[in-house]
């Protein structure tokens, strides 16, 4: 699979499968039941799973792909990279605390 930027340089294709199928297996392993035990019929929750895993593919592709700078993979420093994943794990912490609210 050969994935280009927006400037058509070619990127490794691997980060974004890997962030992709994650996102896909967190999706539709606590989305449908989510949205069934808020009284949605099964259709319903799958295709809220669905339109929710499309929205983040997007997101996931344009921050991966579509705006990816390779000539600048080597340049950042772990301290920044360490930064962002504190922070990415604070924002789903937070999204779980907001999702568990209506069961309380």
């Amino acid at each position: 699979m050969a994935l280009r930027t927006r400037r058509n340089q070619p990127i490794d294709p691997v980060p974004f499968l890997v962030v992709l199928c994650t996102a896909f297996l967190l999706i539709f392993s606590a989305g449908p039941v989510y949205v069934l035990s808020l009284g949605a019929p099964i259709h319903t929750a799958v295709g809220a799973s669905i339109a929710v895993f499309l929205g983040c593919a997007a997101v996931i592709y344009y921050q991966m792909v579509w705006v990816a700078r390779p000539e600048l993979a080597g340049e950042v420093p772990a301290q920044a990279v360490l930064e962002r994943y504190f922070y990415g794990i604070i924002a789903a912490l937070l999204v779980m605390v907001l999702l568990s609210l209506p069961f309380l």
